[in-house]
Formats: structure tokens, C-alpha cells, sequence
């Protein structure tokens, strides 16, 4: 099983891979003068961090790979991330994706570990 750093960092390549899809980025893009955390999404990146990370606090609480490990919870964060994004403003369908595809890659990475 990966780390939560590798969880994490799976979420950071999900967040910085979807910025290289055609399309709408202007909502996206911060001047060269504009701080770090404006520069990497203003926390979109770290949103999809944790959300790769996120599967794993089920440790915290009952059996591990449990209803935070299935498809249903990754429809659940589309789901909220889209509700989010429309009242915020950016485009829906990419925030959507990304966030759900971040959530995503935490299973994928489980998926080629193997737990001891």
C-alpha cells in the first residue's frame, strides 16, 4: 500500500495532468507576480492532495478499504465538487473531474500495492 505522501503526490500529478487538457484555463491562470499558493490553483492542488489522500482516514474509524474505497464514494466527491465549483465560479465539468480523479487515483495506486 502506498504512502499518504504517494497518495498525496498521485493527487498533485491528477491536479497538474488535467491543467494540460484543451480548454477554458483562464480561470486558472495567475500572473507571474502573484503568489505561490495563486500560482497553484489557489489550494486546487492541495484540495486534490488531500483528496488522495483522503480514502485512507476510514483507518480512523471502521475497517479499512471500506465505503471510502469504493465508486460510490468517488461519484460522491464529483457530485460536491461539481456543487462547489458551480457556486464558486470556475468550470464545473473540469473541477469535477479533476477532483474526482484525484479521489480516483488513491484506489489506483492500492490497487498496485499490496497491503502487508
Amino acid at each position: 500500500m502506498p504512502s499518504p505522501i504517494g497518495h498525496a503526490l498521485a493527487g498533485v500529478a491528477v491536479a497538474w495532468a488535467a491543467d494540460l487538457v484543451p480548454g477554458d484555463r483562464a480561470w486558472r491562470l495567475a500572473p507571474g507576480t502573484a503568489s505561490w499558493r495563486e500560482r497553484a490553483g489557489n489550494g486546487l492542488t492541495l484540495l486534490c492532495a488531500g483528496l488522495a489522500a483522503a480514502p485512507d482516514l476510514d483507518l480512523a474509524f471502521v475497517a479499512h478499504r471500506t465505503m471510502t474505497h469504493s465508486l460510490v464514494a468517488v461519484a460522491f466527491v464529483a457530485v460536491v465538487a461539481a456543487l462547489l465549483a458551480a457556486s464558486a465560479g470556475p468550470p464545473v465539468v473540469r473541477i469535477r473531474l479533476r477532483c474526482a480523479g484525484a479521489y480516483r487515483a488513491h484506489q489506483l495506486l492500492g490497487g498496485l500495492g499490496r497491503d502487508r
